[in-house]
């Protein structure tokens, strides 16, 4: 019973690194050219946003609008990626889980 217990807990010390690995990615989208560009950490909070004068200059602010959600789900997808390079397959995160 108590190696099942510390079995568990190394494994939520394990599963807890891991956030906190996963949390420190950093990844950047970029839209329009790059004339948006959007840095989102791995908990998918946005760092920051940074916009070309250009892209206000039009007036135009749906296209803004679009080019600040392409460059911010471009974000998204590269911290996905980094995660998926990080875990590898989610199989393999509930292998880590289940002890196997």
């Amino acid at each position: 019973m108590l190696s099942k217990i510390h079995q568990v807990t190394q494994q939520m010390g394990q599963l807890r690194k891991l956030k906190r690995q996963i949390e420190s990615l950093e990844g950047e989208g970029a839209a329009g050219g790059g004339m948006v560009k959007v840095r989102m950490n791995g908990a998918r909070q946005v760092r920051r946003v940074t916009i070309d004068p250009e892209a206000v200059r039009s007036g135009d602010v749906e296209l803004l609008e679009d080019l600040v959600k392409a460059a911010v789900n471009d974000a998204s997808r590269k911290i996905e990626q980094q995660m998926q390079e990080r875990l590898g397959s989610l199989e393999e995160l509930g292998q880590l889980a289940g002890g196997r």
